[in-house]
């Protein structure tokens, strides 16, 4: 039996574009005000999209973190903001950038960092047409990179050392975090592969200081990371867990 169900073409549930288009062509105000609206609502689609991005790669603690940076605390706190901030305002101007953040727990180096992702997440780059593009983030744990090296090593392993840091390469702003607190020649291994690959910018944290940093990550990373790096003091620095 033949179904003899009306069928509806496409295009009579079409707007007529020529003459939107004619209308917005004679009025520029309403063009202008269209244009508008249309942008506000890609901003708000975008922040939605980067707040879920944001919840996603940070650790919990810091998923809730706000807009607003509290710099209150002594002046050695309120320095390092200073010098941390200014590092993202070259990071925005088009400059690579390896902060390096070195110092006790609890000071606010992992705070910062999550900060600078949320904040680079919902920011613009240099618009260059129309659509405007957004910073691209990533975060991740010496931990992470030496558990995931040494699973690469495995029989029947579904990733190689080779893809595991070519992932760590594409982000604009790299973030890893918390190197050297569990000793590893697979977080050593990573570290080097991310440094020698990486052209953008990065952040680099770690509790081990100065000439201990240096020793733990090895000369070869050093080398990699001196023409773009940007160590922060953070002696003297209070702890917020206080």
């Amino acid at each position: 039996m033949i179904d003899k169900t009306p069928v509806h073409k496409l295009s009579d549930s079409l707007p007529d574009f020529t003459a939107i288009i004619k209308d917005l062509e004679d009025n520029p105000e309403k063009a202008r005000d269209a244009e508008r609206k249309a942008a506000e609502g890609m901003a708000a689609l975008h922040a939605v999209t980067a707040e879920g991005t944001y919840k996603k790669i940070v650790p919990d603690k810091y998923k809730n973190i706000g807009r607003k940076l509290n710099t209150a605390g002594s002046k050695a706190r309120q320095q390092f903001y200073a010098q941390a901030v200014h590092a993202w305002e070259q990071m925005k101007a088009g400059n690579t950038v390896t902060l390096i953040l070195l110092g006790d727990s609890g000071i606010g180096k992992s705070f910062f960092s999550c900060w600078l992702i949320h904040e680079a997440l919902l920011t613009p780059k240099t618009i260059t047409g129309d659509i405007p593009a957004y910073w691209s983030c990533d975060y991740v744990t010496g931990s992470a990179l030496s558990a995931r090296y040494k699973n690469a090593d495995g029989y029947g392993a579904h990733e190689s050392r080779e893809h595991i840091a070519h992932e760590y390469t594409l982000a604009d702003i790299l973030v890893v975090d918390e190197i050297g607190r569990y000793e590893s020649k697979y977080e050593q291994q990573a570290v080097f592969d991310i440094a020698d690959q990486r052209q953008k910018s990065m952040v680099i944290i770690s509790q081990k200081k100065g000439v201990e940093f240096a020793n733990y990550v090895g000369t070869a990373v050093m080398d990699r990371l001196n023409p773009t790096a940007l160590f922060i003091d953070t002696d003297g620095m209070e702890s917020w867990r206080v």
